[in-house]
Order: structure tokens, then C-alpha cells, then sequence
């Protein structure tokens, strides 16, 4: 019983630490929430949460706001899992939203 509840608050813990990482990534693009997703996206596959992390940018594709960023790093994302006919339609997502890219 005892491994259950050690088991549990390491959960609670995990869940808080991303809690954590959302709420310091969104106060410094408040006025942005796509901005934000793209940076947390980015903080969670540094850690190597590869697959949170697309799951972040895909809620970005969603989102009304158009973001280039959110494009152009979820299109990495699927190169390096070999995902590659799902590239080319994120690129030019991307160079729609802003022709920078």
C-alpha cells in the first residue's frame, strides 16, 4: 500500500511540475496563448517529452491565432519521427501566416 501512495505522489508531482512549466512559459506571452503552447512545446521536448510536445503544438494548429512558429516546429518534429507527409502542408501554413518563413 505503501508503493501505491509513493507511486501516486509521484504522479501529483509530475502533473505539477507541467503545471509549473505552462504557467511560467504563459505569463510572459499573457496576451498570446498560442505563443505560449509554442513555448512550452518547445521547454517539453528539450526535456524530452517529444510527444507532449507535438500534442501542445497540435492544440496551436487549432487555435483561430495563426502561428508560424507553431508550424514550422511541429514540421520538425514529424522530420525527426519520419513523418514526412505531414511536412510540406505545415511549411506552408507557415509562409502563409508570414512570409518570413
Amino acid at each position: 500500500m505503501k508503493k501505491f501512495f509513493k507511486k501516486l505522489k509521484n504522479s501529483f508531482n509530475v502533473i505539477e511540475d507541467k503545471i509549473n512549466d505552462y504557467t511560467s512559459c504563459s505569463s510572459i506571452q499573457m496576451s498570446n496563448p498560442s505563443q505560449s503552447y509554442v513555448d512550452w512545446a518547445m521547454k517539453l521536448m528539450d526535456e524530452g517529452y517529444e510527444d507532449i510536445a507535438i500534442e501542445k503544438l497540435e492544440t496551436v494548429m487549432e487555435m483561430a491565432t495563426k502561428n508560424p512558429k507553431a508550424c514550422v516546429n511541429l514540421a520538425m518534429m514529424y522530420i525527426k519521427r519520419g513523418e514526412l507527409e505531414k511536412v510540406l502542408p505545415l511549411l506552408k501554413k507557415a509562409v502563409d501566416a508570414d512570409s518570413q518563413y
